[in-house]
C-alpha cells in the first residue's frame, strides 16, 4: 500500500466525516453481516423449537404405549414402593424418566427418586394436560439439576380415576448441539466482520476518500473553476474516470476562453460601432443592444423585455420584422422618431440562422442618418434661397435692358436711371457671389485643422471701423470704439476683420440718422468678449434663434432695399466657430441690439 496515498487519505477522513460519505459503505457492510447474523441466530431458534416439537410428540407416543401397563399395574400394587420400582423398571425400558401423578397433582412415583415428591399440580404440563389432554414444558429441573422436556398425558384407569403420566428426556445434548452451532455462528460472523472492516477500510482509502476528491474537484469545476484539477490515483477505474474528468475541464477551459474572447472581441465591436445594434427573437423581444442604440434612444440600461414595436414607438417596425422573417432576406427601411428630436434612421434587418439554418431571431442595425437629411434639406433650402435671391435681381436687369431696347436708351435721363437699375443690381450679384464664396470658403477652412498666428485684436477692429467709416458718415452714423484691449489672441486677421466689418455693417443698415454704434473688446478671465452695439430699430425676439441662419431676413423687403445679400451673420457665425468662438445677440425692438462674440484666447 502506497503510504503517502494512505497519509493523504487519512487526513482528509474529518472533511469526508462531516460530509457522512465516509460512513456509508462500513455501515452497509456491518448492516449486511449483522443482518445476516440475526437471520441465522434465528433459524437456530427455530431448529430448536422443531427438535423440541419432535421430541415432545415423541415422549407423547411413548406415553400412549405405556399407559396399559400402567393401569394393569394399578389394580395390583398398593405401596409406594412397588410404584417406584415399577416406574424404574419401565423407565429404564423406555429410556425416559417417567412420573405418574393423580388428579390433585400428588406424585405416586417418580422413576429417578424413591422419595416422595411435593405436589406437581402447578406445573405446567400437568395443568395442560388436565386441561386439553396432553401438555409439554421445557423447564429446568431441580431434582435433577437441568433442563428438561416434560410431556404429560392424561389417562383414566381402571376404576374410572383421573391419571396423568409423564414423561421426561433431558435436553442437555440439544442445548449443547445449539450452543455449539451459536458458537460456530459467532465465530464466523466475527471473522466476516472483521473481515468487512477491512474490505470497508480499502474501500474508504482507494474508493470513497478519491471518490470524495473527485466529488470536489467536480463541484469546483462546475461552479466555473475550471482551473481547478482533480487529484488522480494510482490505478483502476477511478484514476480513468480523473483523467476524463481533468480531460474534460481542459477543454471546457479552453472552449470557456475562446467563446471570452470572442465575446470581448464581439462586445469591443458593437461599442466601438457608430451604427446601432439590436438584436431581438422571434417574439420581437429585445434580447442585445449596444451603446450606440441606447445612445440612439437617449436610454441608459437594456430595455429587458421590452418589444421593438415599444423602443421605436412605430408599429412599422413590427410590420417590418415579421417581413424579414418571412422573406428570410436582408431588408433596409428608413423610420422617423418623433418623439426624440425628430430623428431619422436607416434600419438594416438580417435574419439570425442557427446550425440548423432556422431562424433564432433579427438583427437590426441602425444609422442615424438625421445629419445627412437636415443636410440634404438645408441643401435643398439654400439652392432655393439662392435661386430666389439670383433670379430676382436677373429679372430686374433684363426688365432694365428690354426697357432700354425699347426705346428708353434714347432717353437720356431714362438711360441713366436704368443703367443705374442695372449696375445696383449687378452689384447686388456680385455682393451674393462673393458671399457665397465667403461661406464656401469658411466651409473647407473648417474641414482643416488650422493653425492661426496671433493677431493683435485692436488693430483689428479699427482697422475694420476705418472701412465702414465713410459709409457711416453717410448715414450720420458714429463709430465708437471703447475699451479696445491690447490683446492677441490666435486668429485669422482677415477673417475676424470680415466678421466686424459685417456686425457693424448690420448695424449700420438698421440705425437712424444722429445714432451711434460703439464697439467694444475686453478681456474676460480666459475668453475675448467682442461686442458691437447699435440703437436702432432693435428685433423682436421670435427671430433671434434663427437669426444667424443663411438667407434668413427679419424684413425682406428691407434688407432687399438696403443691399443685403441674407448672408453677412452667416458668415459671422462660421468666421467665430473656426476659431472656437460662440455668437450671440440681446436685442428688444425699438431699444437696438447688440452682438457679442466669445473668442478662447488659446
Amino acid at each position: 500500500m502506497n503510504l503517502q496515498h494512505t497519509e493523504n487519505g487519512l487526513k482528509s477522513r474529518p472533511n469526508l466525516m462531516r460530509t457522512g460519505a465516509l460512513y456509508v459503505l462500513p455501515v452497509l457492510l456491518l448492516s449486511v453481516v449483522l443482518i445476516a447474523l440475526w437471520t441465522v441466530w434465528g433459524r437456530s431458534e427455530s431448529i430448536e423449537s422443531i427438535y423440541m416439537d419432535q421430541i415432545s410428540s415423541s415422549l407423547k407416543i411413548r406415553s400412549a404405549l405405556l399407559i396399559p401397563r400402567f393401569k394393569n399395574f394399578i389394580k395390583t400394587s398398593r405401596t409406594h414402593q412397588d410404584f417406584y420400582e415399577f416406574a424404574k423398571t419401565v423407565a429404564g425400558q423406555a429410556e425416559t424418566r417417567i412420573t405418574l401423578i393423580d388428579q390433585q397433582g400428588n406424585v405416586l412415583c417418580d422413576s429417578e427418586n424413591e422419595q416422595m415428591l411435593p405436589n406437581h399440580s402447578s406445573r405446567p404440563e400437568v395443568q395442560m394436560a388436565l386441561k386439553t389432554g396432553f401438555g409439554s414444558s421445557v423447564r429446568y429441573s431441580s431434582t435433577l439439576q437441568q433442563r428438561m422436556l416434560y410431556a404429560a398425558l392424561r389417562f383414566t384407569d381402571n376404576n374410572h380415576q383421573i391419571m396423568i403420566l409423564r414423561t421426561a428426556l433431558s435436553v442437555k445434548s440439544i442445548d449443547a448441539v445449539l450452543l455449539k452451532s451459536r458458537q460456530d455462528i459467532i465465530f464466523t460472523g466475527g471473522i466476516i466482520i472483521v473481515i468487512m472492516i477491512c474490505l470497508a477500510y480499502i474501500a474508504v482509502i482507494y474508493v470513497i476518500i478519491p471518490v470524495g476528491k473527485i466529488s470536489n474537484s467536480a463541484k469546483k469545476i462546475a461552479a466555473g473553476e475550471l482551473k481547478v484539477r482533480l487529484p488522480v490515483s494510482g490505478r483502476g477505474a477511478i484514476r480513468d474516470l480523473a483523467l476524463n474528468l481533468n480531460e474534460m475541464a481542459e477543454q471546457l477551459h479552453g472552449r470557456l476562453d475562446a467563446i471570452t474572447r470572442e465575446k470581448s472581441q464581439r462586445d469591443a465591436i458593437l461599442s466601438s460601432m457608430t451604427e446601432g445594434v439590436i438584436a431581438v427573437d422571434l417574439n420581437e423581444k429585445i434580447t442585445n443592444i449596444n451603446n450606440a442604440a441606447k445612445k440612439i434612444f437617449a436610454i441608459t440600461s437594456s430595455p429587458d423585455e421590452m418589444s421593438i414595436a415599444e423602443l421605436f414607438r412605430d408599429n412599422g417596425i413590427s410590420k417590418f420584422v415579421k417581413k424579414v422573417i418571412s422573406e428570410r432576406i436582408t431588408q433596409k427601411q428608413e423610420f422617423a422618431l418623433h418623439d426624440i428630436n425628430e430623428k431619422f434612421l436607416m434600419v438594416r434587418a438580417t435574419a439570425i440562422l442557427d446550425e440548423s439554418s432556422v431562424i433564432s431571431g433579427i438583427l437590426l442595425v441602425l444609422s442615424d442618418i438625421t445629419m445627412i437629411k437636415k443636410l440634404e434639406n438645408f441643401r435643398q433650402d439654400f439652392v432655393a434661397d439662392v435661386s430666389h435671391e439670383i433670379k430676382t435681381p436677373l429679372t430686374i436687369i433684363r426688365g432694365a435692358v428690354e426697357t432700354l431696347e425699347d426705346g428708353a436708351l434714347d432717353d437720356p435721363d431714362s438711360a441713366r436711371k436704368f443703367m443705374g437699375i442695372i449696375i445696383r443690381h449687378v452689384d447686388r450679384l456680385n455682393n451674393l457671389i462673393a458671399d457665397i464664396l465667403s461661406l464656401s470658403s469658411l466651409d473647407h477652412y473648417q474641414q482643416k485643422k488650422q493653425q492661426f498666428a496671433p493677431c493683435n485684436i485692436a488693430d483689428t477692429i479699427n482697422t475694420a471701423i476705418n472701412l465702414c467709416r465713410t459709409k457711416a458718415e453717410k448715414n450720420s452714423v458714429e463709430i465708437c470704439a471703447e475699451n479696445l484691449t491690447d490683446t492677441k489672441l490666435p486668429g485669422d486677421e482677415g477673417l475676424l476683420e470680415q466678421a466686424i466689418i459685417n456686425l457693424i455693417d448690420n448695424a449700420l443698415k438698421y440705425s437712424k440718422p444722429d445714432n451711434k454704434i460703439i464697439v467694444k473688446a475686453v478681456k474676460q478671465e480666459d475668453e475675448l468678449i467682442i461686442s458691437v452695439q447699435d440703437f436702432g430699430c432693435g428685433i423682436a425676439a421670435e427671430h433671434l434663434p434663427r437669426l444667424f441662419e443663411r438667407f434668413y431676413r427679419v424684413d425682406r423687403a428691407r434688407s432687399r432695399k438696403l443691399g443685403g445679400t441674407g448672408l453677412g451673420l452667416a458668415i459671422v457665425k462660421h468666421i467665430v466657430q473656426l476659431h472656437h468662438g460662440t455668437v450671440e445677440v440681446n436685442s428688444e425692438p425699438d431699444s437696438g441690439s447688440t452682438f457679442i462674440i466669445h473668442l478662447p484666447q488659446e
